[in-house]
């Protein structure tokens, strides 16, 4: 290994050891939805991911399921329902076969 590469290895195995851990970074996470995060958490979770690719991608597929619901609930209210459900003539199927069990 070269002095260049060792050097990098060492300053990533610094950096890692003075920032929070993947649990507590997957926590901030999910917790920016909810609020706003400070400046230092920014700091923070933008260097882990510098070290942590697979908590930049835990980040980017909590972004891609919000954007889904939202688009699947922006859809259903611009349909007029609550969501996917049975046609009239199913229900009404349902309501006989339930009659005929009484």
């Amino acid at each position: 290994m070269s002095d260049r590469s060792g050097l990098k290895m060492k300053c990533v195995y610094w950096l890692a050891a003075r920032l929070p851990s993947c649990e507590a970074i997957s926590r901030l996470i999910s917790e920016q939805n909810e609020r706003s995060i400070s400046i230092r958490e920014r700091i923070q979770k933008r260097l882990h991911f510098a070290i942590c690719k697979w908590c930049a991608r835990y980040e980017r597929q909590l972004q891609l399921m919000r954007s889904m619901a939202r688009d699947a609930s922006a859809n259903s209210d611009a349909a007029g329902s609550s969501g996917p459900g049975l046609s009239d003539d199913a229900r009404e199927r349902l309501r006989r076969a339930i009659a005929g069990r009484r």
